[in-house]
């Protein structure tokens, strides 16, 4: 999901594999062509945590019956007119028990 101002602004899952507006501002000022390419840019991350979530549970000896979670956040925050904190994290967290889960991106602006 992104998020703008803690609203969520746009969401992406495995399942319907499209970017899809969740605010109607968004819906009607933003071209079609931001929806295609943010769409192949979710794709294209679907597939990156897809290979490293691969590589987690081969490293942890965990079997693909486990839930598992590999989380990426990114932003920026404006303090003042010269002033820009820019932060960036990855998590990887680790259910046991849960069977059938899908892909879904969460990626914040």
């Amino acid at each position: 999901m992104g998020l703008l101002d803690d609203r969520e602004i746009d969401y992406y899952n495995s399942k319907e594999q499209k970017k899809i507006p969740r605010q109607r501002w968004m819906k009607e000022k933003m071209q079609e062509d931001y929806w295609e390419k943010g769409t192949q840019s979710r794709k294209s991350k679907e597939q990156w945590f897809n290979v490293n979530v691969d590589i987690l549970m081969k490293r942890m000896r965990h079997n693909e019956s486990d839930v598992h979670v590999l989380q990426w956040r990114h932003g920026c925050e404006l303090r003042s007119l010269h002033s820009v904190r820019i932060t960036s994290w990855d998590l990887s967290i680790v259910l046991v028990g849960l069977a059938g889960h899908r892909f879904e991106t969460i990626s914040t602006a």
